[in-house]
């Protein structure tokens, strides 16, 4: 089989690696006589493992007892939201259910319900102004 020269020959790993191009066959076995080699037969690279002291928590992972507390905390602010998404919402004196249909108020009661969510209108809005008002 005859070599096509140049060509190259890495030292390394598969991430991490350098290279020489050599031009002929002894050039070649004086490389691959330091260690170089052909990309193909790059090792993989070591995983680094983090020594860690018995006791200590590894950098980027916690503890049992932190996870086990957000785990808890998690639970119960997603039973919170389950809770208050089936209850009705009391927004000042208008009591509005959830998907609660807008048009069945009346003006002067869609523009408290602007008011007490921070928004503003205009005082000539029409029932429909106010209605896309509030569900922007």
């Amino acid at each position: 089989m005859t070599q096509e020269y140049p060509k190259m020959l890495y030292v390394g790993d598969s991430e991490q690696y350098s290279c020489r191009a050599v031009q002929d066959s002894e050039e070649e076995q004086q490389y691959r006589d330091m260690g170089f080699m052909d990309y193909v037969d790059l090792p993989n690279p070591e995983p680094e493992v983090e020594e860690v002291a018995m006791g200590e928590t590894p950098h980027g992972f916690v503890t049992t007892e932190q996870f086990d507390a957000v785990a808890e905390r998690l639970a119960n602010a997603e039973a919170e939201i389950q809770q208050l998404k089936g209850a009705a919402q009391q927004v000042g004196d208008v009591i509005q259910p959830q998907g609660a249909d807008y048009n069945a108020l009346t003006k002067e009661e869609l523009q408290t319900l602007i008011v007490e969510q921070g928004k503003t209108f205009k005082a000539n809005d029409t029932k429909a102004e106010l209605i896309a008002i509030l569900e922007s």
